[in-house]
């Protein structure tokens, strides 16, 4: 019998899959999704861990965020951020927008 915590970690795993080891990837419809979908599924996995604890780790580990779109059966890079840290204070990460599809 499963434990609650593993049956939540599962319903995380078709969203995250890592890949090599240097990057995953997270189903999402922006960069900032992603970052929030990423700390929702670490909440759900029964880790204990304060939530500002667990961004906190989140913007200390990751560096970029590559948001990709699908249209017309191609995949394009839609955004790109770079991740300066986390404010707990105000409960946000300090994002930088290095690169958004059709901003000149």
């Amino acid at each position: 019998m499963r434990s609650a915590a593993a049956k939540r970690s599962i319903c995380c795993r078709p969203s995250i899959r890592a890949i090599r080891e240097r990057f995953a990837t997270i189903h999402a419809n922006s960069a900032a999704q992603a970052l929030s979908r990423l700390t929702t599924c670490v909440l759900q996995s029964g880790v204990e861990l304060p939530y500002r604890a667990i961004r906190s780790q989140i913007a200390e580990t990751l560096n970029l965020i590559v948001h990709l779109e699908r249209r017309h059966g191609r995949r394009f890079v839609a955004e790109i951020l770079a991740i300066a840290g986390y404010d707990p204070t105000e409960d946000q990460y300090q994002l930088r927008l290095l690169f958004e599809r059709g901003r000149s």
